[in-house]
């Protein structure tokens, strides 16, 4: 997304899909300075087949981040390897994936 509308372009050389659906991260930078990370997730099907990572198309989550109040973002990873990890004034709060990954961004208040 860049000044508010959806742009689509390539990552790595290979075309990115407008249809999959999968788990997503979104960084982006609100209209009032504040820079957002959102994930977007649904659980189906209970506890009887676990955690099955389903969710937004790119599009989708597109629309999510206008929502939210974004001008610019950027999808970052998604998929069974995307995870998120905050730790706030009430603690630590943790949405894992199902894959370890071998790296993280790391975000602190200025």
């Amino acid at each position: 997304m860049r000044g508010g509308r959806v742009v689509f372009g390539v990552s790595s050389g290979a075309r990115l899909s407008r249809a999959h659906r999968d788990r997503r991260i979104t960084l982006c930078l609100g209209d009032d300075g504040l820079v957002r990370l959102l994930l977007s997730n649904f659980e189906v099907f209970g506890a009887t087949a676990g955690r099955i990572p389903v969710g937004l198309t790119l599009p989708e989550q597109a629309a999510v981040a206008a929502g939210a109040g974004c001008r610019d973002a950027v999808a970052l990873d998604g998929g069974i390897s995307a995870q998120v990890a905050v730790r706030g004034a009430t603690g630590l709060i943790r949405m894992p994936g199902w894959r370890k990954v071998p790296l993280m961004m790391v975000v602190r208040r200025r």
